[in-house]
C-alpha cells in the first residue's frame, strides 16, 4: 500500500499558509508590540529591532505566496529572512544564557529575546511541511515553476490576516518613529521606555549604532575580545608593551630580583602534531622534578636540574575540547594543573604503565603521544572554570596557593574587560571559589593613574601566602595579597628578560621562560628582598 503525503491543493495551502503568517507574525509581533510596548511601556532594543523586521518580512512574503503563488523567489526570500532570523536572535540570547536563573522576565515561561529562536525555527519546518504536501497535480506547482502568472483575490479570512498584519506593522513603525526618531537614529543597546512624549527626545533618539560598522566584524558582536599575548604562539599588534619600568603606575620601585642565569631550555617541548613551544613551568620539590608544559598540549617532566626528560605526553587537544592554547601550569599537590587561555583545566599525573584493557583505552584516547607512565587526572573532564568579571578576558598564568587547596589566576585586560581581575579556583570541585579586580592602594600611585594596563604573564605563590606577579608591560614584579586582592609593592625586574612569561620557585631562586630569537630560554633569578614585607 502506498501512502500517499501530497494532499494540499491550491485551497488548503492558502489557507494553511494565512494561519501561518497569523501566528508567525501577528502573535508574537504584535503581543510585544501592544502588550509589552503600549501597555507596559518596554521598547525594544537594536536586536528585538532586527528580530521583528524578519519576522514581518517573513509575515509578507507569506502574503505574497497567498496573492502570487510561492514562486521560488519568494520561497528563497523565506528561508533567507529565517536564516538572518536565527541568527539576529542567539546573538541577543547568548547576550544573557550565562546569567542565573530568573534573571530576565519570561512572558509564557520564555524571555522574549528567545522568541525568535522557535518562530523562526517555527518558519523553516512550517514552509518545508507546506511544500512537501503540496499536490503534484496541484496549480501550485506551476507557481513554484514560475510558468503561471495570476493574481488571486483573497478570501475574507485572507483580508482580516491582511488587515491584521498592516495594523501590526503600522504599529510597530509608530513604536519606532516615537523610541528611535527619523533616520539615521536608530536603536539603542538599552532603549528608554515607550512614551509619545518628545520632551527628551535629544538624548532618546540618537544615531551611536552606525558606528559599529568601523568595528571588525564578529560573531560575538561587541564582545570581540583580541587575543592575548602568549609567546611564540600571539603576539598581538593590537597590545604595545613599554618594557620600562619606570613609566608604570608606581610611585616607588622596590630593587626586584637579579639575573643569576640564563639558558636555552634543554629540549624542544611541543605539543600535537609537532607544534608550540613551551607556555609553562612549574617546580616540584616534593618529586624533586620541574614540569613544563606546550602552548598545544605538550607535557614533559624533567629531573631537578632540567636536565633530562624523564616523562612526557601530548595531549590530544582536538576531540570534544576547546584547549586551542595551553597558557600556564602550576603542580597542586604532585598533580600538574595546566590551564588553557579560556580558563579551561586539565591536569596530568606520575601512574604506573597501563596493563588493563581499560587503562590502555583512557591513555589512547586521552593522549596523542605518551612515555607511558602518566594519566590524565580526571580522564576526559576538562573543566571551564566560568567567571562574571574575567568572562571577556583571557588568561595567560596561574598559580596554585600557598596550602595547596586551590590555585589562583590573573586575567589580561583588553578593550572590552579593561581591568585585570584575581581569580581563585577550588582543587577539589575545579569551580571558581573567589574573584576580584586587582587594585593597589591610591598612596602606591602616581597622580591619576592606576593598575589596569598592567599584563601579568606569570604568577608564583610563597609560603606566606601572598603572589608575586610579572608584568611584562613596564617589566615590573607585583607583590600581590590574594586576601585582599591588592598590590602592596612593586620591583624592577632585569632588562635582560625577553617576552618572560610563567614562573616558579626552586629553593631561592625564581625560574621564568622566555622566548629570545626563536627560542624557548630559560630565566633564573634571585628572590627579591621580602623581608621588610609582612
Amino acid at each position: 500500500m502506498k501512502l500517499n503525503i501530497r494532499c494540499l491543493g491550491e485551497k488548503e495551502f492558502n489557507v494553511a499558509m494565512l494561519i501561518a503568517v497569523l501566528l508567525i507574525l501577528v502573535v508574537p509581533v504584535g503581543l510585544a508590540n501592544f502588550y509589552l510596548g503600549y501597555y507596559k511601556g518596554e521598547s525594544p532594543c537594536t536586536l528585538c529591532w532586527f528580530e521583528r523586521f524578519g519576522m514581518i518580512s517573513v509575515g509578507f512574503l507569506g502574503l505574497f505566496m497567498v496573492a502570487y503563488g510561492p514562486k521560488l523567489r519568494y520561497i528563497s526570500s523565506v528561508f533567507i529572512c529565517a536564516a538572518y532570523g536565527i541568527y539576529m536572535t542567539l546573538r541577543h540570547f547568548f547576550l544573557y544564557v550565562p546569567g542565573d536563573s530568573g534573571q530576565a522576565g519570561a512572558m509564557f515561561g520564555a524571555h522574549t529575546y528567545t522568541w525568535g529562536i522557535f518562530v523562526y525555527w517555527a518558519v523553516v519546518v512550517v514552509m518545508a511541511c507546506l511544500l512537501l504536501f503540496v499536490r503534484k497535480d496541484s496549480p501550485i506547482m506551476a507557481d513554484i515553476a514560475e510558468t503561471r502568472n495570476v493574481i488571486k483575490p483573497f478570501t475574507p479570512f485572507g483580508k482580516i490576516v491582511v488587515l491584521l498584519t498592516f495594523i501590526v506593522t503600522f504599529s510597530n513603525g509608530v513604536q519606532a518613529l516615537f523610541t528611535n526618531g527619523l533616520p539615521p537614529n536608530a536603536g539603542k543597546h538599552f532603549p528608554d521606555r515607550w512614551t509619545m512624549d518628545l520632551t527628551h527626545a535629544k538624548q532618546r533618539m540618537q544615531a551611536n549604532i552606525w558606528g559599529r560598522l568601523a568595528k571588525p566584524w564578529s560573531l560575538t558582536g561587541n564582545n570581540k575580545v583580541t587575543d592575548p599575548l602568549l609567546p611564540g604562539a600571539l603576539e598581538p599588534k593590537e597590545e604595545k608593551f613599554d618594557m620600562n619600568s619606570e613609566n608604570g603606575a608606581f610611585k616607588e620601585l622596590k630593587d626586584g630580583p637579579v639575573l643569576k642565569n640564563k639558558k636555552v631550555l634543554p629540549f624542544e617541548a611541543k605539543g600535537i602534531y609537532g607544534e608550540g613551544n613551551a607556555a609553562g613551568i612549574a617546580y616540584n620539590p616534593n618529586l624533586k622534578e620541574f614540569g613544563v608544559c606546550n602552548n598545544r598540549g605538550g607535557m614533559y617532566f624533567t629531573d631537578d636540574n632540567l636536565h633530562k626528560v624523564k616523562s612526557f605526553a601530548v595531549l590530544d587537544v582536538v576531540n570534544g575540547n576547546d584547549i586551542t592554547w595551553t597558557a600556564d601550569c602550576s603542580y597542586v599537590g604532585d598533580k600538574l594543573f595546566n590551564t588553557a587561555w579560556n580558563k579551561q583545566l586539565y591536569s596530568i599525573e606520575h601512574s604506573a604503565p597501563a596493563k588493563t584493557d581499560e587503562e590502555k583505552y583512557r591513555e589512547w584516547s586521552t593522549f596523542r603521544k605518551t612515555s607511558g607512565d602518566l594519566k590524565m587526572t580526571w580522564f576526559w573532564d576538562y573543566p571551564y572554570i566560568l567567571t562574571d568579571r574575567a568572562r571577556s578576558a583571557f588568561v595567560t598564568n596561574m598559580a596554585a596557593s600557598a596550602k595547596a587547596d586551590g590555585y589562583y589566576m590573573v586575567s589580561v585586560p583588553n578593550k572590552v574587560a579593561k581591568r585585570p581581575v584575581l581569580i581563585k579556583v577550588d582543587a577539589k570541585d575545579r569551580k571558581l571559589s573567589e574573584e576580584g579586580y586587582l587594585r593597589a592602594a591610591p598612596e602606591l600611585l602616581k597622580d591619576g593613574r592606576n593598575i589596569n594596563d598592567y599584563y601579568v604573564t606569570g604568577l608564583v605563590s610563597l609560603p606566606n601566602g601572598k603572589l608575586l606577579g610579572y608584568s611584562i608591560r613596564y617589566n615590573t614584579l607585583l607583590l600581590i595579597n590574594p586576601d585582599t586582592k591588592t598590590v602592596e609593592a612593586a620591583y624592577r625586574m632585569p632588562k635582560d628578560l625577553k617576552l618572560a612569561h610563567s614562573m616558579t620557585i626552586k629553593g631561592d631562586s625564581i625560574f621564568m621562560l622566555g622566548r629570545e630569537n626563536g627560542k624557548d630560554m630559560v630565566y633564573e633569578l634571585s628572590m627579591p628582598p621580602l623581608s621588610n614585607q609582612k
